[in-house]
């Protein structure tokens, strides 16, 4: 019932606790440790039945502290101490639970410590305290939030070291899991810094110039060198209580840097002071592994148009995490993202160089990332150990980040400080948002998005023209066809080419961004109900090529009427500047199109390369389908395989899928100002709305709701549909639809963007217009007023 540390063995963990255990495993892989014993748990329970005490007596604590040893018992103690004390002169009591310094729960600070004991007597009443801490009503509520294992405690009775400086140190920084050691210390023994009375500072892995008052380079050095070791020694990530005396560094107790052990981890959150907008792209809730994956990028990425900063630089970011989606933070773009420059002559000349070049590196940078994209293409279906799967994972998020992330958020400040400056010029001459779309729908750099749904077109029309294959495609679903095209023979050439344009554009998602959800190249069936919904509605008289609009000519009278109130050189000057700003609007308008589509290519090899490490971690029992690898974030799927003994425990994985899928169930606040959330809408049913014009243009048509990509395949011509959010693999649908209405969106929006294309009108709702709106009501929608007006079936007659 009491073990020599030196003697503990694996399989008697249960009895010693995780504590005792670690610090024996320390002992004989040669660190220094204080010598001493462990007092089992079965000593704990002979002690409770020796007192007739019962675990779920009434004032247990009490209780314990009364009781007594038997004679024998108390010789072994006084033996014990009488041996400990020789050495230092006092012994230190401490806790050792089970449940205590694990990978999901520390217990730091709960159970109590008794130091500096000089007497066999205070060593028996300190056991008890230790005993009596293990039934508190701190602990006890402690153990109400975690999981208690068994209803006992094993104790540990050590020398103890009066050291002249301590500390703890984290082999890896405890909330950002980065690669940096971070050291709190202080004089003297530990109290200070366990109890939070000394003032924390953070010890780099480079440099290590902080509060050297305390620590010497050397024993900062050294310190170093330690954290590296117990990680390769332990295979995890950890903290270790450490101190220092006669120059020697005795370490107290290790254990794992403890996880978030929240299912909830991109929940709701409170923050003071938070102004955000839910973005329309993630209206739908996303999985943990794609908010980590977003979090991990903006802090890589430049957020000011002014330098070259990353993102931890700075004090706003521009996204928040919360209800499991994305939301834009309002303070960020007041103090980033409007900054055009206008009150600095050398901040506006930046901002125009900046304008000017941006969008040109940015495609020279694309033929580099696509070469690399392609390279991994390849190298994926050749990858199978964990770790290479790993690096693989490791070099396409660097390529993502490195040549077409890089300055992703800087190109959206760009963007939306020139529309904005463009669209007040234009109203006040009066021109309206559908002129302005028209303005600056052709740009050099062509929309990616419209590219590839004309050449969705094209294919399309060989169906169409193709008699036989055109009445296949009108009785039998997505799937039939697709098979029926595969095996038969005589269809080899649309195969060709329907294989092409897979090749080509297979990277598209088909639901939103999020990891979870497949690509065309995963289902190509989704292609082909595209392609059935286009011949339903014989959509294929034009492409966009077609369209007789010529922006060239609104814009030469648009420079006309404005140049009018300037003379001589003025007047050239000005309608020269109008000009070049109208091609940046469009340019980053495309842009931001084009890096959609780019961003997929990243986003579909992230996926299967998770897909396959998802392999390892349904051996190890962590997840139970390969989908649940979505519901661990980015590092901590990187830590299971590098720290095979700090797995994640299947039961947050479990709630945090339960979450995900609640999520999809709930409405989440479209805006959320100073903390509170704030309703747009107003509420109860009206024939007529105030929205968001963000696309010009009027249209009348039937409801139809959206709300995935099955149900593209029920819209009809001239129909309004209303959307949640809006991909971009659903853009041939704006072929078909006479406008749409989305929950949420702004100008940047992807359906706004391609709808001014495809001049259709589009307006937001600002609310869960899904909900408010039903399918076959009839309604006027203006986006160039911004209003949605419901009509009745002989208002649309008339």
């Amino acid at each position: 019932m009491i073990i020599k540390i030196k003697d503990i063995k694996r399989e008697s963990i249960h009895k010693v606790g995780t504590k005792a255990y670690q610090i024996s495993r320390l002992l004989k892989l040669g660190y220094h440790v204080c010598s001493g014993y462990v007092i089992t748990t079965d000593l704990f329970i002979a002690y409770c039945k020796y007192n007739q005490i019962k675990v779920n007596d009434d004032k247990l604590p009490e209780k314990i502290l009364r009781g007594k040893f038997d004679g024998v018992l108390i010789k072994k103690l006084q033996a014990i101490f009488e041996e400990l004390s020789v050495i230092t002169g006092a012994i230190i009591v401490r806790s050792s639970a089970l449940e205590e310094d694990g990978l999901s729960t520390s217990y730091a600070g709960i159970f109590e410590s008794v130091m500096h004991v000089k007497s066999d007597e205070d060593m028996i009443l300190a056991i008890k305290k230790v005993w009596a801490s293990y039934y508190s009503p701190i602990a006890k509520q402690y153990a109400h939030d975690v999981e208690r294992h068994i209803p006992a405690m094993s104790v540990l009775i050590q020398c103890m070291i009066d050291c002249v400086k301590s500390g703890v140190t984290f082999t890896r920084h405890p909330i950002t899991r980065q690669n940096e050691v971070v050291t709190e210390a202080c004089w003297g023994n530990n109290q200070g810094i366990t109890g939070g009375d000394e003032k924390d500072y953070v010890t780099p892995a480079k440099g290590m110039t902080k509060h050297q008052k305390v620590l010497t380079k050397r024993e900062q050095k050294r310190i170093k060198i330690i954290s590296k070791q117990l990680e390769l020694d332990f295979l995890y990530p950890c903290d270790f209580e450490w101190g220092i005396k006669d120059g020697i560094l005795w370490i107290f107790q290790v254990r794992p840097i403890s996880r978030c052990n929240e299912g909830n981890v991109y929940g709701k959150v409170s923050i003071d002071n938070l102004n955000c907008i839910l973005l329309d792209r993630y209206a739908q809730p996303a999985t943990v592994c794609y908010l980590s994956l977003l979090e991990s990028w903006q802090n890589r990425v430049y957020l000011s148009i002014y330098n070259n900063h990353h993102g931890l630089d700075f004090d706003e970011q521009p996204l928040c995490f919360l209800h499991n989606r994305v939301y834009w933070n309002v303070h960020y773009q007041k103090k980033y993202f409007e900054d055009d420059g206008k009150n600095r002559f050398l901040k506006r000349i930046q901002f125009y160089r900046i304008a000017c070049n941006g969008y040109k590196s940015w495609y020279r940078r694309l033929q580099t990332y696509n070469k690399k994209i392609t390279h991994y293409m390849h190298k994926i279906h050749h990858t199978h150990h964990d770790h290479d799967l790993l690096a693989l994972l490791e070099d396409v998020i660097d390529n993502f980040c490195v040549f077409i992330g890089i300055d992703h958020f800087r190109f959206l400040g760009l963007a939306q400080i020139l529309y904005d400056d463009l669209e007040k010029t234009c109203l006040h001459h009066d021109y309206d948002k559908h002129q302005i779309a028209q303005l600056i729908g052709k740009q050099t750099n062509g929309n990616k998005t419209v590219l590839a749904n004309n050449e969705l077109l094209e294919l399309t029309r060989l169906i169409h023209d193709h008699d036989k294959l055109n009445l296949f495609f009108s009785q039998n679903t997505a799937e039939e066809i697709l098979q029926e095209i595969q095996h038969n023979q005589a269809y080899a050439y649309i195969l060709s080419r329907f294989n092409a344009f897979i090749l080509k554009h297979g990277h598209r998602g088909t639901e939103c961004d999020d990891l979870y959800y497949t690509h065309w190249v995963e289902e190509p069936s989704k292609v082909v109900a595209l392609m059935k919904q286009l011949i339903r509605n014989d959509i294929l008289c034009q492409t966009d090529d077609d369209q007789h609009i010529d922006p060239e000519q609104i814009k030469r009278n648009l420079i006309k009427t404005i140049s009018k109130q300037h003379k001589g050189i003025g007047k050239l000057w000005y309608g020269h500047k109008l000009k070049k700003r109208i091609t940046l609007t469009g340019e980053y308008m495309c842009l931001r199109e084009n890096q959609r589509y780019y961003f997929d290519k990243s986003w579909l090899l992230i996926r299967q390369i998770l897909l396959k490490i998802s392999k390892y971690y349904r051996a190890k029992g962590v997840i139970q389908n390969s989908e649940d690898i979505f519901h661990m974030k980015i590092d901590e799927i990187k830590e299971g395989i590098l720290y095979p003994n700090y797995l994640m425990n299947k039961d947050i994985i479990n709630t945090r899928r339960d979450n995900y899928e609640q999520a999809k169930k709930d409405k989440p606040p479209y805006i959320i100002k100073n903390s509170v959330h704030v309703s747009v809408q107003k509420t109860g049913n009206f024939k007529s709305y105030k929205v968001m014009g963000i696309s010009g243009g009027k249209a009348v048509g039937k409801i139809k709701i959206i709300n995935s990509l099955d149900d593209l395949g029920q819209v009809e011509r001239g129909d309004i549909g209303v959307v949640k959010t809006f991909h971009p693999s659903w853009t041939p649908i704006l072929k078909i639809a006479n406008g749409l209405i989305m929950n949420y969106g702004n100008m940047l929006s992807h359906g706004a963007v391609v709808a001014r294309e495809y001049g259709i009108p589009v307006v937001v709702f600002n609310d869960d217009a899904t909900t408010v709106f039903h399918n076959g009501e009839w309604v006027e929608i203006n986006g160039t007023t911004g209003r949605i007006k419901l009509m009745n079936v002989m208002d649309v007659k008339r």
